[in-house]
Parts: C-alpha cells; sequence; structure tokens
C-alpha cells in the first residue's frame, strides 16, 4: 500500500494555508497537484509559496520516485522554454502537467515544445483599489490545442478582447518564472 504525506502551503494575499489530506483519509493526492498547479502557474499573484514534501514512503511497490510533472514544467520555464506535455500514443497535448493522460489513462507523456500563439478564450479584468493597478486575467487557447490561464501583459486590461491573437513570453522579474501573453503582431 503505497502512503504519501504532502503538504502545499501556499500564501495569497489575505488567503488561508491550504493542506493536503492525511494518508489513509482515501483520496487521490494527484489531485494537489492540479491545485499546485492553480497556484504556482497561475496569474502570478502568488506573494509566497512553498511546497514540503513531509514523508514519501511507498510500501510493497517498488517505487523509487513519485513523478512531480509540475516541477518538470517549472524547470523548463526557468530555462526560458516553453513546454507541454503529448501523449505518444494519442497525439494529443495535455495541460496542466499529469502524471497520465485523461480519459485514456497513457503514461507514455513525453515533453514536446510549444509554439506559444495562441487566442484568447474569455478575458476579465481585475479591479483593485487604486493605487494598485487594474490587471486582466484570460484564457488562451494555444495552437496545439490545450486552454490555460494567464495575463496579457503588454495591453491594457480593458482593452483585451476575446479572439485576440497572442503569443507566449516566460516573464522573469518575480521570484518565479510565470508564463504570460503579449498581443501577436500582425504582419501586413
Amino acid at each position: 500500500m503505497e502512503e504519501y504525506r504532502l503538504r502545499l502551503s501556499a500564501v495569497l494575499s489575505g488567503c488561508q494555508a491550504l493542506r493536503a489530506p492525511e494518508p489513509g483519509d482515501g483520496r487521490d493526492y494527484r489531485i494537489h497537484d492540479a491545485a499546485r498547479v492553480a497556484f504556482d502557474a497561475g496569474c502570478g499573484r502568488v506573494k509566497e509559496a512553498r511546497r514540503s514534501i513531509i514523508a514519501r514512503t511507498a510500501e510493497g511497490q517498488g517505487m523509487s520516485e513519485f513523478p512531480r510533472p509540475v516541477e518538470e514544467w517549472q524547470a523548463h520555464l526557468a530555462e526560458g522554454r516553453l513546454m507541454l506535455q503529448r501523449s505518444r500514443s494519442t497525439g494529443r497535448f495535455l495541460f496542466y502537467p499529469r502524471i497520465a493522460a485523461p480519459g485514456s489513462g497513457a503514461r507514455d507523456l513525453e515533453w514536446v515544445r510549444a509554439s506559444g500563439r495562441g487566442t484568447v478564450h474569455a478575458t476579465t479584468v481585475v479591479r483593485r483599489k487604486p493605487p494598485e493597478p487594474s490587471y486582466n486575467v484570460v484564457l488562451v487557447d494555444l495552437e496545439e490545442g490545450v486552454r490555460l490561464m494567464s495575463e496579457v501583459v503588454d495591453t491594457a486590461p480593458d482593452a483585451v478582447a476575446i479572439g485576440m491573437a497572442v503569443r507566449a513570453r516566460i516573464d522573469r522579474d518575480g521570484p518565479v518564472p510565470r508564463l504570460v501573453f503579449v498581443r501577436e503582431a500582425i504582419d501586413g
């Protein structure tokens, strides 16, 4: 029987820390990798995010290492590369980073460089009390067929529109690299 004890602690402005459930409660711990992506790869509004693995044990299964796709994705960003996972058997791209493909459960995932080109699927403006600037939150459909949440940084928040062509850029201004988008230059 495998037992994993994870602690995920993320401090957002005004939010409480999150913790993974205790071992033996019957929950699937991979769900917490999804929560970690939402905090780490979101719009970069995390003031402090720290993760620590309290204990990992695998009894009887001979597991040497528990895969960490989120950390691999973040490492690619730190190296200046936008990479996505793709299933070798289906050819389908995936985001957020996972251990197995949804639907098929295939574990034949490989990292592939993404084009970075996409289209704004949805947008909203987060208005903050002055003097703090407002910012946008967008859902972007990449050419590879995945949808992810980010921010368009070179355009006024109110000017971002559904259907706008955008290109990915890795922002290294903060403590951790984050994926943002800029308006795609239209050749003409």
